[in-house]
């Protein structure tokens, strides 16, 4: 069989497709992490109500409101600095990890060549074939995966590939 050859250029887009695929497969491969989110809630809270009392004892007047009004400027403060660290940690354009790519899938795994770097993952290497609207991802471990996006292929290859995957043993995620 031919490979699958596929010319495209990686964008930010798929950068932060790829990051929210990440956070999603972290999320779902260690469940407490759902609770430490609640652990710093219930802190947060826990801290304001402490502060609160604390400057109540000394004559100050808080009411709750000032309280749940300071925690939520914590919280959204917090998530534009989140967004922010996605901008700034997101690779450049045209460079190592985005820009023009060429993959070639075939029956022994999947070629990579990009600016500065070619590469060759073995389909045994993937642990699952995970699909989106836009974009197929072919996780190595639990943070690393590689991603095709689907703009550039056609739905035959698609098929092509995910029938590739599960001749090589890997799963459907």
């Amino acid at each position: 069989m031919n490979p699958i050859v596929m010319e495209t250029t990686l964008v930010g887009a798929d950068w932060d497709a790829l990051s929210a695929y990440i956070q999603r497969r972290v999320f779902r491969l260690t469940p407490w992490l759902r609770y430490a989110f609640a652990a710093w809630a219930i802190t947060a809270f826990g801290a304001s109500a402490l502060v609160s009392y604390l400057l109540q004892s000394v004559g100050l007047d808080i009411e709750v409101t000032d309280v749940v009004i300071a925690v939520v400027i914590c919280i959204l403060i917090s998530a534009a600095i989140h967004r922010y660290q996605l901008r700034v940690y997101r690779p450049r354009e045209a460079a190592y990890t985005l820009g023009p790519c060429r993959y070639e899938i075939d029956a022994t795994g999947i070629r990579t060549i990009g600016t500065n770097r070619s590469s060759f993952l073995e389909w045994r290497s993937i642990e699952s074939l995970d699909e989106t609207v836009a974009h197929i991802f072919l996780p190595v471990d639990r943070i690393v995966a590689f991603m095709l996006p689907k703009r550039d292929l056609t739905p035959e290859a698609v098929e092509a590939i995910k029938e590739l995957a599960r001749a090589a043993g890997v799963v459907a995620g």
